[in-house]
């Protein structure tokens, strides 16, 4: 899946005409702000995290613009095919952009005239072919990610209605100096046998006073591992993750697998810390 990390690539422009110093243009400009997501049944909650648009005119790559965005475009006089993809901070890396491969493209057809500006919705949804392992919204009385790794059920993941993303009510875990250590998962191992071995990704929001750990548990043949991939640091604002667990999960000696969190007391200054998640979705080919 492509990727891009800022400072390598930010515009490119595309034309089939050749300019001499003496020349001049006017571009005109696509208008692109405030990403959405249409979702249909069973895929979650409408929250996204998409910061970025990937621009591409007529097949070719004019640039990864940071969004909301003013993308300049040579005219021609002549119809362009316009596709912009949705791009996420993969990995909690500000500095990576990555072409999320769930969402289907948005494809139009311009023809630009100089000076104009043109405003093109940023309405995504998930592609026909995408799986849901399972999506969490805390919505319910009870939720998914019950199996208690640590052993303490004082640390457990719980349902709140102090805060939420979307709805009324979201996970927390609450850690003190003595119950300190919380680290969960699904109750049972997804079964492999659905995944096409391609793309997978853990999505989810997050407000934390400690360092979330994110990872997998792999049931490989002979095997049982527990890893982690990701660490993401405390933030007193609501963040949209989107781990890349391809490589871990879509490997061909796994069997089963699940994603697991771990969240450990660090902070001295407190006598309570809490960490929140909100709409989970694990999501591949």
């Amino acid at each position: 899946m492509p990727v891009l990390r800022y400072g390598v690539l930010l515009l490119l422009f595309i034309s089939s005409c050749t300019f001499s110093d003496n020349d001049s243009f006017e571009p005109a400009y696509l208008i692109l702000s405030d990403p959405q997501i249409t979702v249909r049944t069973d895929e979650g909650a409408p929250v996204n995290g998409i910061q970025d648009a990937w621009v591409f005119a007529d097949g070719q790559l004019i640039g990864v613009f940071p969004l909301p965005a003013k993308v300049p475009l040579i005219t021609t006089g002549k119809a362009m095919q316009i596709q912009i993809n949705a791009g996420v901070k993969e990995n909690a890396d500000r500095n990576i952009s990555a072409e999320y491969p769930f969402f289907t493209p948005l494809v139009t057809t311009l023809t630009p005239e100089p000076g104009k500006a043109y405003t093109i919705p940023l309405n995504y949804q998930y592609k026909d072919e995408t799986y849901f392992d399972f999506t969490e919204g805390f919505e319910t009385s009870l939720h998914l990610l019950t199996n208690d790794l640590d052993g303490n059920t004082e640390t457990r993941l719980s349902i709140t209605n102090e805060d939420a993303v979307f709805g009324n009510k979201s996970g927390l875990v609450k850690l003190t100096r003595d119950n300190d250590d919380a680290e969960f998962t699904l109750e049972s191992f997804l079964s492999n046998n659905n995944n096409k071995r391609g793309a997978v990704y853990l999505e989810f929001d997050y407000k934390s006073e400690e360092v979330i750990y994110v990872g997998t548990q792999l049931n490989t043949q002979g095997a049982e591992i527990l890893q982690y991939k990701v660490l993401l640091l405390p933030t007193d604002t609501w963040k949209r993750a989107y781990i890349n667990f391809s490589d871990e999960i879509s490997a061909p000696n796994v069997v089963s697998y699940r994603p697991v969190f771990r969240v450990i007391f660090e902070d001295d200054q407190k006598e309570v810390t809490k960490t929140y998640f909100d709409n989970i979705k694990l999501v591949h080919f």
